[in-house]
């Protein structure tokens, strides 16, 4: 389960949603709306932000399997170099005899700007163009209410994954 800083996550949904679908509501006023007003929008804000909730997510994948059945990846640390994660999840989680080298298996896109894989075929295949986009900064205000906001979803997040002796993401460590 690959675990991003929530605010990152939610930010990036909104993105992916208004280029999809050409609504012209800002993120700062998506994040304003309550529930009695414009419902679509207020659905759009929902799933922005629900999808954050990790604590929920783990929680939920947990009544299914065993935590040494789950394995938690810092989405932040796989986005700079998913090589030492691909590694590690191969040979300590997976326990794969017959592994490949995680240079086999991604390489650094420079017009991306991020690690894609390579397929079975020795091509190197990136994600479509609907990932990796540029988009504005988030506003201060934004970014605010968006730490707040999951100020105590991540305290509830914290306490499960050291409840299971997972690692903290590093995005998570600070708080």
């Amino acid at each position: 389960m690959m675990l991003t800083e929530p605010g990152h996550r939610a930010y990036s949904r909104y993105q992916h949603e208004i280029a999809r679908t050409n609504r012209t509501i800002t993120f700062d006023e998506l994040l304003k709306m309550k529930h009695k007003e414009n419902s679509e929008d207020f659905r759009l804000k929902q799933r922005c932000l629900q999808p954050g909730h990790y604590a929920e997510h783990v929680r939920n994948w947990l009544k299914y399997f065993s935590s040494k059945q789950i394995y938690i990846i810092d989405g932040e640390a796989f986005r700079q170099d998913p090589r030492p994660i691909l590694d590690d999840l191969q040979h300590s989680f997976l326990q794969l005899k017959n592994s490949r080298k995680s240079s086999q298996l991604v390489r650094f896109n420079r017009k991306k700007g991020f690690f894609c894989p390579i397929s079975s075929k020795h091509r190197f295949r990136c994600l479509g163009n609907s990932k990796g986009r540029s988009y504005q900064p988030m506003s201060s205000q934004s970014r605010e209410y968006l730490t707040n906001y999951y100020l105590s979803h991540n305290r509830i997040l914290i306490k499960l994954l050291r409840d299971y002796n997972y690692s903290l993401p590093s995005w998570l460590s600070d708080k």
